[in-house]
């Protein structure tokens, strides 16, 4: 699985921003470094990604009105607006949720807009949208 194909993600780091492990071409430097990077997760991210299994985490309880005016916390995790509310959209939708999964599809529509972009993810949202 690539960084890229996650569409929730954030960085592994104690405090905002980029953390780097800098080594050497080296097997010693190279091994010191992923433990270092393994700490960081045992330290730093198995209580983010704990968080975000939650039955309270945001993943399952955040509205489109609280997505859309940005009152929702999802401690650093995200990407753009649009693709986290087609996430969102079909995580209600596989919930039976489905006047939720609409309107997080009419916030990623209206995102979008009437240019050329996203063109692809629109028929998508559209879907979504009618329910099918």
């Amino acid at each position: 699985m690539r960084e890229m194909d996650c569409l929730f993600r954030r960085r592994l780091a104690r405090q905002p921003g980029d953390q780097w492990w800098d080594y050497e071409p080296n097997q010693l430097s190279m091994d010191a470094a992923a433990r270092d990077a393994c700490a960081m997760y045992e330290q730093v991210g198995r209580a983010q990604l704990d968080f975000m299994a939650q039955p309270t985490s945001p993943l399952t309880t955040v509205t489109p009105e609280a997505f859309a005016g940005q009152t929702c916390d999802f401690k650093g995790f995200g990407n753009t607006g649009v693709l986290m509310a087609w996430a969102l959209g079909h995580m209600r939708k596989a919930a039976g949720k489905n006047a939720e999964a609409q309107g997080f599809a009419r916030f990623a529509l209206e995102k979008i807009g009437d240019g050329p972009g996203g063109s692809g993810l629109k028929a998508k949202l559209r879907d979504l949208l009618e329910g099918s």
